[in-house]
């Protein structure tokens, strides 16, 4: 059969067609493996670093390291690589107040305490200690204050007396931890359950006789009151956390590291320049803090330096003790350990 040059045209083009098909089925091929390879290397392209993630954070309002967090970015730049935004969800200013916002989703992350955290358990709400601030002693900016008119000056006088408490959370641990540093029966004393802005309305209204609570509930409550004693005086265990809910802990534990790790400098720098921690984003109006306000909640930052750190076997000391002072006080069940309340970050 006779050759023409159109048939080898054709014949050459055809050739030329399947060894493209080939190059790029192999170029295909190289590029699936280098992507798996990073895949498993835990690089950009992991599934938990690619999905979209909401995080709901307690919204600081115009105070702290948290509320510097919010006002330059620092989460939102931190969660960014992994794939996360935030949402700031206004919050009461109780971990205790909150439960039922963790137990729903919420809240994910916020500020707090070990005793809220240790209440909770009565309730199996689902929040634990991610990270704790590191101080040495417990502070003079928590405690317990008596009412002028109820000629109370020390915690033997509270025979009688009834004090105001946010139920399960730190108020009621400084109260239970107080008589029994003083010998004195929890039956002895009336605990009127109150989340701390009823509770110092109840306070300034003469309704209760005393009010044990902290931050500016403490410091409005001291302006008219009498401080029976503080959480240094009675050797709280109690200190500042950062806590996060099983939820986000079983999903997304990086982003919970990731939190961990960018509010270590804001926590670092607080006692340093702790004008840069208060009036974030008003320095006028209601939520403002100005004059003797003010000048405490500075002098209060500037002499408590913290370290954030992962809890240490300190801490889960310090927590069983909390656990065991309110299981026999019929506040949480008997047998909680510290170990179910703390999460491993390590």
């Amino acid at each position: 059969m006779k050759t023409t040059s159109r048939t080898l045209l054709r014949a050459g083009a055809a050739a030329l067609i399947i060894a493209t098909t080939a190059m790029l089925a192999a170029c295909s091929s190289s590029a699936s493996a280098l992507e798996s390879g990073a895949k498993s290397d835990g690089g950009s392209t992991s599934k938990g670093s690619s999905e979209s993630y909401t995080l709901r954070v307690t919204d600081p309002g115009n105070s702290g390291w948290l509320a510097v967090a919010k006002h330059d970015g620092t989460l939102e730049q931190a969660l960014g690589p992994l794939g996360a935004t935030v949402d700031w969800v206004p919050a009461k200013g109780a971990v205790s107040a909150n439960l039922p916002l963790f137990s729903t989703g919420e809240l994910q992350v916020s500020e707090g305490a070990f005793t809220p955290v240790v209440g909770a358990a009565a309730k199996e709400a689902p929040i634990r200690i991610g990270a704790v601030l590191d101080t040495e002693t417990a502070g003079d900016d928590s405690g317990i204050i008596a009412t002028k008119a109820s000629g109370a000056r020390a915690v033997a006088d509270l025979r009688g007396k009834t004090v105001a408490v946010n139920p399960a959370g730190k108020g009621e641990y400084i109260v239970l931890q107080a008589l029994a540093q003083a010998g004195i029966a929890p039956s002895e004393v009336t605990l009127k359950y109150l989340q701390p802005a009823d509770a110092l309305a109840a306070f300034a209204s003469g309704k209760v006789d005393a009010i044990s609570t902290f931050g500016d509930f403490f410091r409005q409550a001291k302006a008219t009151g009498t401080i029976i004693a503080t959480e240094h005086d009675i050797d709280s265990q109690d200190r500042e956390i950062i806590l996060f809910t099983t939820d986000l802990l079983k999903e997304r534990p990086d982003i919970a590291k990731a939190v961990v790790q960018a509010a270590t400098p804001l926590v670092a720098d607080r006692a340093k320049h702790p004008e840069r921690f208060v009036n974030v984003f008003e320095t006028t109006g209601p939520r403002a803090l100005t004059g003797d306000a003010l000048a405490w909640q500075l002098e209060v930052d500037r002499s408590r330096p913290a370290a954030l750190r992962l809890p240490t076997a300190q801490d889960r000391t310090r927590v069983q003790s909390i656990a065991d002072l309110f299981a026999k006080n019929g506040v949480i069940p008997k047998g909680v350990q510290a170990n179910g309340l703390i999460a491993d970050l390590g």
